[in-house]
């Protein structure tokens, strides 16, 4: 990732807030990478979710997805 030239380019991540890379920190580091290249990144979590977080908090997450795509 360090050649990316991420100007211009937009990245939205959506996790479960108990998913195992958002706990040990990996989805942190990964956006601090990207953003550290000049992209747009914005992240949202869904408060005690998983892995399955649109069937468990389907209207958390159709929220957060609406949202997104109203931004372009």
């Amino acid at each position: 990732l360090g050649r990316i030239q991420g100007r211009g380019l937009d990245f939205r991540f959506l996790a479960g807030s108990t998913e195992y890379y958002v706990e040990n920190g990996d989805l942190e580091r990964a956006i601090a990478m990207l953003a550290g290249t000049g992209a747009s990144v914005m992240k949202a979590r869904v408060e005690g979710a998983g892995h399955f977080f649109l069937a468990t908090h389907e209207a958390e997450t159709r929220a957060w997805l609406l949202e997104q795509a109203a931004l372009h």
